[in-house]
């Protein structure tokens, strides 16, 4: 660590942590070859296979996968910002989900059952070189992050027609469409640029899309026009960044205006304040866009699952 030379924060400092260099072209160059999802029978079946390391040390090839977690018309805006997930060929129950942005380079989550999780992560800003990799139970979380739900109204509010049972078990996979906003002061975090701040939301979101897909067989999907909710200036946005409560109805408001209710199913926004705070029930039903997170490292803070 004493060799590699100081070129931005550090944003992530676990108490114990493996350090390396990557030829950071030749990875991203490997995994942007691989197959939509689509394309092959399961990830497994990919032709496109990388090596990762486990926090222990040890190395494991993956066969690698893309998918869309930015709609397909985001994604042409962004074409260096991708996600994807994989499988270990040498032990089926080992995954891992990774992404690739030019302000962060490449990162992954790999899930040892068992074990617990390795996180790769970048070892400071403006490095796509060195990777550091841990476990999760070596990075120290904040005391003071705190979750609430905001259900006062729920009893009388009205949740739709639908017998929501008739969903349980019906081995459907589904994805709904995100619309994920961001306060200035989270663009801030990550640069100050649009760009910037979808790429700490593309980390976070397929962070929380790997534990969904496996948990409850969902997944995340950023809408096309998401751009038209993210701001870039914490002083002209429409936002209260530090109060969470505040931020529920800000953002449903501003989402509601500007996208629209029927063109999104669930509505979050990202800050660097306020802890997390959401509306119960309101899924694909008003008020759908009442969830907010935030923590001064946001990507990092609440994506530890």
């Amino acid at each position: 660590m004493d060799n590699v030379a100081e070129l931005g924060i550090r944003d992530i400092k676990p108490s114990i942590f493996k350090l390396y260099a990557i030829d950071e072209q030749i990875l991203k160059n490997t995994l942007f070859d691989a197959p939509y999802e689509s394309e092959v029978s399961g990830a497994f079946n990919s032709q496109t296979q990388i090596q990762l390391p486990t926090a222990d040390g040890r190395m494991h090839t993956f066969a690698m996968v893309s998918y869309h977690l930015l709609h397909p018309d985001l994604q042409k805006q962004f074409p260096d910002i991708k996600a994807f997930y994989g499988i270990c060929l040498e032990n089926a129950a080992m995954t891992v989900v990774a992404d690739y942005s030019p302000t962060y380079g490449f990162r992954a989550v790999v899930s040892q059952p068992g074990v617990g999780k390795t996180y790769i992560d970048h070892f400071q800003r403006n490095d796509l070189k060195h990777r550091i990799v841990y476990y999760r139970k070596d990075y120290q979380k904040f005391s003071n992050w705190k979750c609430g739900v905001v259900s006062e109204q729920h009893d009388s509010r009205e949740t739709g027609n639908g017998n929501r049972a008739l969903l349980i078990g019906d081995c459907m996979f589904r994805e709904y469409r995100l619309a994920l906003a961001c306060t200035g002061e989270y663009a801030t975090f990550h640069g100050g640029t649009i760009a910037g701040a979808l790429a700490g939301m593309n980390t976070t979101m397929n962070r929380v899309n790997g534990v969904f897909a496996q948990e409850i067989a969902i997944r995340c999907v950023i809408i096309s026009n998401n751009t038209s909710i993210m701001y870039t200036n914490g002083t002209t946005d429409p936002f209260n960044n530090n109060d969470g409560v505040a931020l529920l109805d800000q953002n449903q408001i501003n989402t509601t205006s500007l996208i629209g209710t029927a063109n999104y199913d669930i509505g979050h926004i990202f800050s660097t304040g306020g802890g997390g705070v959401a509306q119960l029930r309101s899924v694909c039903v008003a008020p759908n866009g009442s969830g907010t997170t935030g923590r001064p490292v946001v990507l990092l803070e609440v994506v530890l699952l």
